[in-house]
C-alpha cells in the first residue's frame, strides 16, 4: 500500500504550541532585561527608592524566566496528546501498509471547506474515510450525538460521561461526515461519483463502545477491524477510475489548502 501525507496537521498544531512558547519565553526574558536596564538607570541617578522598589521585583521577574524556560524544554500536556494521537496514526497506517497491497492508498490529512479528514483509504474495494480517536474511552453513541467517559486499561470508568465534541461543537461522526459529504459532492460534479465510507477508528488499546445506536458512521475498535470491514466492501472500483478519484482528490485539497493559506 502506497502512504502520502497531503498535510500533517498535528506536526502543525505542535509547531505552533511550541512558537508559542518560545515567543513567551522571548517575552519573559526582554521584562527581565527591561528590569535590569531600569535599576541600573535608577542606581546612576540615585533614586534609591526606585531602585529598592526595582530590586524586589527581579527575584520573580528571574522564577517567571526560568519557568517559561523549563516550558520549552518539557511537552505540555496538550503536545503529550498531540504527540501520541500523531503516532497513533502512523501505526495505523504501518499495519495498513503490511496488509494491503500496492492497489491501495492511503492519503492522510485532506481538507476541503467542510473541514479535514485523518485518512482516505482507496482501493479496489472503495473509497473509505477515517476519523482516528486516539482516547482511552468509553464511548456512547445515538446518531451523531456521542458522550464518552474516561477509563483505565481494564475498561473500569474514570469520572462521568462528557460530550465527545470539536472545537466547533461537532461530534467524531459529523467531523467526517461533513467533509466526506462534501467530497461525494466535489466527485459527483466532476462525473467520478463513488460511495464513500465512514468510519470512526478507535484507535487506543483500552477504547470501548458502551451503546451504539443508530450511528451515521462505522465505528471500528483496531486496523483488524477497519480490515475485516474493507474486505466485506461491495464498491469495486477498477485501477482507471481510481486514478481519476485520485487526481481529483489531491486537486480539490491542493484547492482548499491553497485557500486556507490565503486567509
Amino acid at each position: 500500500m502506497r502512504v502520502e501525507v497531503l498535510s500533517e496537521h498535528p506536526d502543525l498544531m505542535l509547531a505552533d504550541i511550541e512558537r508559542e512558547r518560545h515567543r513567551r519565553v522571548d517575552a519573559q526574558q526582554a521584562r527581565l532585561e527591561s528590569l535590569r536596564a531600569a535599576r541600573r538607570q535608577a542606581r546612576s541617578a540615585g533614586r534609591w527608592l526606585a531602585w529598592l522598589r526595582l530590586a524586589f521585583a527581579m527575584p520573580g521577574a528571574k522564577r517567571e524566566a526560568t519557568r517559561q524556560y523549563l516550558t520549552t524544554v518539557l511537552p505540555t500536556a496538550r503536545e503529550q496528546t498531540i504527540m501520541a494521537g500523531r503516532n497513533a496514526e502512523r501505526r495505523v497506517a504501518d499495519e495498513l501498509a503490511a496488509a494491503l497491497d500496492d492497489e491501495w492508498l492511503l492519503l492522510r490529512g485532506y481538507c476541503n471547506s467542510r473541514g479535514e479528514i485523518d485518512a482516505l483509504l482507496l482501493g479496489p474495494r472503495g473509497l473509505f474515510a477515517i476519523e482516528e480517536k486516539y482516547r482511552s474511552i468509553r464511548v456512547y453513541v445515538r446518531g451523531d450525538a456521542w458522550t464518552a467517559e474516561q477509563v483505565d486499561r481494564y475498561g473500569n470508568p474514570r469520572g462521568g460521561r462528557r460530550p465527545m465534541q470539536d472545537r466547533a461543537g461537532r461530534s467524531p461522526s459529523q467531523q467526517v461526515n461533513e467533509p466526506a459529504a462534501a467530497l461525494s459532492r466535489w466527485l459527483s460534479t466532476n462525473k467520478r461519483g463513488t460511495p464513500i465510507t465512514p468510519v470512526v477508528l478507535l484507535t487506543h488499546s483500552s477504547a470501548r463502545v458502551g451503546l451504539l445506536r443508530d450511528p451515521t458512521v462505522r465505528v471500528e475498535r483496531s486496523v483488524g477491524q477497519l480490515l475485516a470491514l474493507v474486505d466485506r466492501s461491495s464498491h469495486a472500483l477498477d485501477a482507471g477510475r481510481r486514478a481519476d478519484i485520485e487526481r481529483l482528490i489531491r486537486r480539490d485539497h491542493e484547492f482548499h489548502a491553497a485557500k486556507r493559506t490565503r486567509s
